[in-house]
């Protein structure tokens, strides 16, 4: 067993720091070494390959491969219904279902795994079950159900005084918040768990607690304070070389030089984000990483190379069923084709960006849709129309406190109010997005407002 025991939390610290190949190298050594020495014990090679299957789940997206591997597994011990290897394979089971988007029957699993906790009073599944339970309600867009197992979770957590169960159901909270458009609560869960983690020294999830904080700045549109966030990620992430946490920071960080205007720095950094994507087979990461690489060639006028980079992220993302990259791409398609004067096939993507957005409930989606839809109906000169999806826009983004967002929209607003000789409107919309722009320092904005004024004078 001790063999078993260090191979088996090897395979964990690889999985953490995204050395795939050999998280799978060590798992099939110790389920074909389980197979050898262990006929007679089934509850050990399931657990294994139990692990095994979640791993192929949250570590290589191969959902159906996870699926067998796991029922395999339940099916060798479904004499010993009520075990915790039974139990944590049927929550394991419900996670690769969450991720398939097959939320009733993620809900089925797990909910029949927590019936089996609490049969056994084993606390530490019910705990477990609970996160779960949250996460599931959580993309299913059930934020007030997500909310209320998240709070059970911390209060099961908060009686063992376990500090990392604690910091990890502020983490969770904060998510939720944050869906719900509550930044300034989700801050304040996120800074309680980060300073628990920065207590108890542990590296990857400080990482994880600063990159929220960092959301947080960013949606807000301090990006200043968000890159210092960002940095500091990074700066960890490169020590304990955990390759798909890089890839991330790297995405977020070329953002805010995007929106800062620092192309060739973003464009940089979304090419090591994509190089370290394809590496590690990470295909969210791939999709919205084209989508972006896509919007600096937009930018720079190089059409056809962000056209390439559009359909190469729209591909991966229909593949892969992430609605909330759908939706970024197919807004950045209509930016593209709206900068070429195809006004028809601008509309047409911008209302699949939105209908995508609300399927995925992406508060922030959604207000870019309303935007990007705004901004092409100026261009055709269909005026109210126009308005009434700016407006839209603006309510929202204010009211979930995504001050760039907001601004961007009130600048095409004004441009609206100025055509129509409403100048006491325009002017105003046209100062507040500027002030906005200028306090985040998002020069990319700025500029845009500056070249406008130039052309209308």
């Amino acid at each position: 067993m001790l063999y078993v025991r260090a191979l088996k939390g090897r395979a964990e610290v690889y999985f953490l720091i995204g050395k795939y190949q050999r998280v799978t190298n060590d798992y099939e050594n110790l389920i074909s070494y389980c197979k050898k020495n262990f006929h007679s014990n089934p509850h050990i090679l399931s657990e294994i390959l139990i692990d095994y299957g979640y791993f192929l789940c949250e570590g290589k997206n191969e959902y159906e491969e996870a699926k067998t591997v796991i029922k395999k597994a339940l099916n060798k011990i479904k004499k010993y219904k009520f075990s915790p290897v039974y139990a944590d394979g049927l929550r394991k089971l419900g996670i690769v279902y969450r991720h398939k988007g097959e939320y009733d029957m993620a809900l089925k699993y797990c909910k029949e795994a927590l019936l089996i906790y609490k049969k056994i009073k084993n606390k530490a599944g019910i705990r477990a079950i609970y996160s779960t339970l949250g996460g599931v309600f959580w993309s299913k867009g059930e934020l007030d159900n997500a909310l209320k197992y998240f709070r059970k979770y911390l209060k099961m957590y908060e009686e063992t005084e376990d500090k990392k169960g604690i910091a990890m159901a502020f983490q969770n909270i904060g998510i939720i918040y944050r869906q719900k458009g509550k930044l300034d609560k989700a801050l304040k869960y996120w800074q309680k768990c980060l300073k628990i983690y920065e207590e108890i020294g542990y590296k990857l999830a400080i990482v994880q607690a600063s990159n929220n904080v960092g959301i947080v700045y960013y949606n807000r549109g301090e990006i200043e304070k968000a890159l210092k966030y960002y940095k500091k990620c990074l700066k960890i992430l490169q020590e304990i070389e955990y390759k798909l946490g890089i890839c991330i920071i790297f995405h977020n960080i070329g953002e805010i030089y995007f929106k800062k205007g620092e192309l060739n720095k973003a464009l940089r950094c979304f090419c090591k984000c994509l190089e370290i994507s394809e590496k590690i087979g990470y295909k969210q990461g791939i999709a919205s990483t084209y989508n972006n690489i896509g919007k600096v060639y937009l930018e720079l006028d190089e059409y056809e190379r962000a056209k390439g980079c559009f359909k190469r992220a729209e591909e991966m993302s229909i593949k892969i069923k992430d609605k909330v990259i759908i939706s970024m791409v197919y807004s950045g398609v209509a930016e593209l084709y709206t900068t070429l004067k195809n006004y028809e096939k601008a509309l047409e993507s911008a209302k699949n960006a939105l209908i995508s957005a609300k399927e995925a409930q992406d508060r922030k989606e959604i207000i870019i849709a309303l935007g990007v839809l705004g901004r092409i109906l100026l261009e055709v000169n269909k005026y109210n129309q126009a308005i009434l999806y700016l407006k839209k826009s603006i309510f929202l983004a204010k009211k979930y406190q995504m001050n760039l967002e907001y601004a961007k929209s009130l600048f095409e607003l004004g441009k609206i109010y100025l055509k129509l000789n409403k100048e006491k409107e325009g002017d105003r919309c046209l100062k507040t997005a500027r002030r906005i722009f200028k306090k985040a320092g998002a020069k990319l904005y700025l500029e845009q407002i500056s070249n406008y004024e130039k052309v209308k004078i």
